[in-house]
């Protein structure tokens, strides 16, 4: 799980903890914080001995900051080797082509992206009220999956969005989002909330919401209520969407 410069404290820490109850050390290996230092170190240091790559949510620049070049590079010849990438909200923004993060607003993130596994842009907020450095803004929003209806943590993601005419088969949608958290349902066609794009041998799945989010542990200045729905299946319908992710 990356954790460098871009990597919220909250969101990092919220991976970490998901991904460590998931992931079974003896079958699949442990869970582990890797830096940007580490993946622009020698070749095939950490490559050989990682299934899964995981961006948490925080801020995409950074992330360009860090590792365009040779550290975007390698990410993508990784999961081209069969290697599997996961992005979470910031994570997803910087591995999609193209990003549109508040146009028009004191905010606004607009420019390509070097990494692009998703080959068409990730656009947001989805929906209103975020703002950096608080929880504002976040919801729990309801997505329609391949598995099912279930609500899920939002804070700031975006919609995947391919260029008009440009379907490609390697792109598969996981979930749209169909409210707004407050139980009004969205127009359809629904944005869309997380994809799994094969490239190679590998794959990446980003999601612009956070399935990993774990409300027991969540910032005590929150505003985040989960409307509909008890803190507790909330959890568990987004721990459920994880496993089911990073299966």
């Amino acid at each position: 799980v990356y954790a460098d410069s871009g990597a919220g404290p909250v969101s990092l820490g919220q991976a970490l903890t998901c991904l460590g109850g998931l992931v079974d050390p003896v079958a699949h290996g442990a869970v582990q914080p890797i830096t940007a230092a580490q993946l622009l170190g020698p070749s095939g240091e950490w490559e050989g001995t990682t299934k899964l790559l995981v961006f948490p949510g925080g801020a995409d620049l950074p992330y360009c900051g860090k590792l365009n070049g040779k550290g975007t590079e390698r990410i993508k010849a990784f999961v081209r080797r069969g290697g599997s990438y996961l992005g979470l909200c910031a994570g997803a923004y910087f591995a999609s082509a193209a990003v549109e993060f508040a146009a028009g607003s004191e905010m606004e993130v607009m420019g390509p992206r070097q990494l692009a596994l998703f080959p068409g842009t990730c656009r947001g907020p989805v929906f209103p009220g975020f703002q950096y450095c608080t929880m504002a803004g976040s919801r729990a929003v309801r997505l329609r999956s391949t598995v099912g209806c279930f609500r899920c943590f939002y804070y700031g993601g975006g919609e995947f969005v391919m260029p008009e005419g440009c379907a490609s088969p390697a792109v598969h949608v996981l979930a749209s989002y169909c409210d707004d958290g407050d139980g009004n349902p969205l127009d359809e066609p629904f944005p869309v909330a997380a994809v799994q794009v094969s490239l190679g041998e590998g794959q990446a799945i980003l999601c612009g919401a956070h399935p990993e989010f774990d409300l027991d542990i969540r910032p005590p200045t929150s505003p985040f209520s989960p409307s509909g729905s008890s803190r507790r299946e909330v959890q568990k319908d987004t721990m459920g969407c994880a496993a089911a992710a990073t299966a």
